[in-house]
C-alpha cells in the first residue's frame, strides 16, 4: 500500500501533512504496519518488529497512529510518530488491549480490552494515563468509532441474542442504544466524516458485506454484493470515497469504491494478507 511517507520531526509533526492509508499486511512474514498513498502506489514498511502490529487509528492531526501490537506477548496499545519513530506503550496490562480509536480532539484514546474477564469498551488519555470503563455487560463489547464531533462512540456487541450488532453511546457511556437488529452479525461501524452516515459489515446475507446507514440506524442499504469477504471499511476524509478489504481474489487486499459502492479498484496486490486500512486525516 503505496504514499510518500512525510518527513516527519522528532514531534511526529510536518509542514504539510500528505494524504495517505495506514494499513496492516503479513507480506513481510508477520503482521505490520505500512502506509501507502492513496492511489496504492509507495507502500512502506513503518514497523519491521518482531510479533503482530495491527489495527491502527490516526490523531486527528495525522502526525501519530495509535496501534495494537503484540510485541510484547499480549495485546498493548502503542503510539508511534507517522514515520513510525518514537514508538510508545500506552496500556501495560497483562489482558488484551486491542482496536485503539483516537478521539476527534486528541485528547483521548478509546479502545476495547478484556481486563475485567471480558471484551469491554475503555477510554484514556492520549498518554495512556487514566483507563476508565465504558461498557459493563457480560457481552463482549468491542471496537470503538467516534462521531466527528467527539460526543458519541459506536461499538459493536454481542449482548443482543449472541449476535453482533452496532450500538452507540455517549462519549461517557450513557444511553447506550441499539442501531442494528438484523438476524447475523453486523459489527466494525465507523463514522462518516460528516457525522450523518455509519459504514459497517454485516453477515446478514450468509457472508460479510459492507452496509452504510443514517447514524440513528435507518436507511440501512449494501455497498458490496459478492460471495467472499468484504469488510473493515473506513471513509476518505472528505467522505467521497470508502477503503476497506476484501479477499475476491483470493486473499486479503485493500480495495477503495465510491461512497455509495460503485467504482471499485484494487489498492493493493500482494500475496500477503492486507487489511484494516485507515484514511489519514
Amino acid at each position: 500500500m503505496a504514499f510518500t511517507l512525510v518527513a516527519c520531526a522528532g514531534s511526529g509533526g510536518s509542514s504539510s501533512i500528505l494524504p495517505k492509508i495506514a494499513f496492516s499486511s503479513d507480506r513481510t512474514g508477520s503482521s505490520q504496519i505500512f502506509l501507502m498513498s492513496p492511489d496504492g502506489s509507495g507502500p512502506v514498511n513503518i514497523t519491521n518488529h518482531t510479533g503482530i502490529n495491527e489495527t491502527t487509528s490516526w490523531s486527528p492531526d495525522g502526525k501519530r497512529i495509535a496501534f495494537d501490537t503484540r510485541r510484547d506477548g499480549d495485546y498493548e496499545i502503542y503510539k508511534m510518530n507517522a514515520n513510525g519513530s518514537s514508538a510508545t506503550n500506552l496500556t501495560h496490562n497483562s489482558a488484551a488491549d486491542f482496536f485503539p480509536a483516537w478521539s476527534p480532539n486528541g485528547a483521548q484514546i478509546a479502545f476495547t480490552s478484556d481486563r475485567d474477564g471480558n471484551a469491554e469498551i475503555y477510554v484514556m488519555s492520549a498518554s495512556g494515563a487514566n483507563p476508565v470503563r465504558l461498557t459493563n455487560d457480560a457481552a463482549e463489547d468491542f471496537g470503538s468509532s467516534w462521531s466527528p464531533d467527539g460526543t458519541k462512540i459506536a461499538f459493536s456487541t454481542e449482548r443482543v441474542g449472541g449476535e453482533l450488532e452496532v450500538f452507540v453511546m455517549d462519549a461517557n457511556g450513557a444511553n447506550q442504544t441499539n442501531l442494528t437488529t438484523s438476524a447475523g452479525d453486523d459489527f466494525d461501524a465507523a463514522w462518516s466524516p460528516d457525522g450523518t452516515k455509519l459504514v459497517f459489515t454485516s453477515r446478514r446475507d450468509g457472508n460479510d458485506e459492507i452496509y452504510v446507514m443514517d447514524a440513528n440506524g435507518t436507511n440501512q442499504v449494501r455497498l458490496t454484493n459478492n460471495s467472499v469477504f468484504d469488510g473493515y471499511a473506513n471513509w476518505s476524509p472528505d467522505g467521497t470515497k470508502i477503503v476497506f478489504t476484501t479477499n475476491r481474489d483470493g486473499n486479503n487486499e485493500i480495495y477503495v469504491m465510491d461512497a455509495d459502492g460503485q467504482n471499485p479498484i484494487r489498492l493493493t496486490n500482494d500475496g500477503g494478507n492486507d487489511q484494516y486500512p485507515k484514511w489519514r486525516p
